[in-house]
């Protein structure tokens, strides 16, 4: 068996993270990672990068939706709906 180089054991790494490893990749990375502590440690900090950027997006993904369900000029449905009864009820009308 021939091991990895650090450079292949990084991209391989990498590769990780957006699809499945084959046989050879797996088997390969996991002989490379028994004799380089280097790279255990570069497999640590993609790891805990991988997280943060899965954070990041959650948030991301939430301030998009709360965004969303704003109206163009900035206001909520609610908020909207607010606003009309309160014009409607300083000119006067009746009917809300």
């Amino acid at each position: 068996m021939i091991l990895f180089s650090c450079k292949d054991a990084s991209r391989t790494m990498s590769a990780q993270r957006d699809r499945p490893l084959s046989f050879f990749e797996r088997v390969s990375l996991t002989g490379h990672l028994l004799v380089c502590a280097a790279c255990r440690l570069y497999r640590r900090q993609i790891a805990v990068l991988d997280r943060w950027c899965r954070g990041a997006g959650a948030a991301e993904e939430a301030s998009a939706a709360s965004i969303n369900e704003k109206t163009t000029d900035g206001l909520t449905p609610e908020s909207r709906e607010r606003l009309r009864l309160s014009i409607a009820k300083a000119a006067g009308d009746t009917q809300p």
